[in-house]
């Protein structure tokens, strides 16, 4: 069940991220990881707000750790809907499905295995689950993640998003 809801999955292992600069609204702490990305902090509120146009402004939209209970609320699965570009949430071990299902609670939404760190969606009309990935360590094991895994995924993602805009 769980390939049902993961379209695309990326075990690192590859350089640090080199293409063109990101602009990538956070909203949470933002992460400290290399150039050439700009983070803009960013609340629930503006995105809510600004969903129809915040595409021309930023190639992709953070959700931290800190505030993936909070982006798991019902009325922001439509806001994820309807963004043009994609959201990454941040720390998440549970995929994509507590903030693209309603009813979905993150403190109720078991962990996918194998365990990720960081999941992405992106809204697609003609597929109802839309575009998601997961991005996890190379190796699955109980070790806490390494700063130099945490890098790698953070260029897998961005290479993700320039390869989407």
């Amino acid at each position: 069940m769980i390939s049902l809801f993961s379209t695309g999955c990326s075990a690192i292992s590859h350089e640090l991220y080199t293409g063109r600069d990101l602009k990538i609204g956070v909203i949470g702490d933002a992460p400290k990881v290399e150039e050439p990305i700009f983070f803009a902090d960013m609340t629930f509120e503006e995105l809510e707000k600004d969903r129809m146009t915040i595409h021309s402004q930023h190639d992709a939209i953070f959700i931290m750790p800190e505030k993936l209970t909070e982006a798991d609320a019902e009325r922001y699965v439509e806001v994820y809907k309807q963004l043009k570009i994609p959201t990454f949430f941040i720390g998440t071990t549970k995929a994509t499905i507590p903030f693209t299902f309603e009813d979905a609670s993150y403190n109720k939404v078991s962990d996918v295995s194998p365990k990720s760190y960081a999941a992405g969606y992106l809204y697609d009309p003609d597929n109802q689950l839309g575009q998601q990935w997961r991005f996890m360590k190379e190796k699955e094991d109980n070790k806490k993640i390494t700063e130099k895994e945490i890098k790698k995924i953070y260029s897998e993602i961005f290479n993700t998003i320039s390869s989407i805009n």
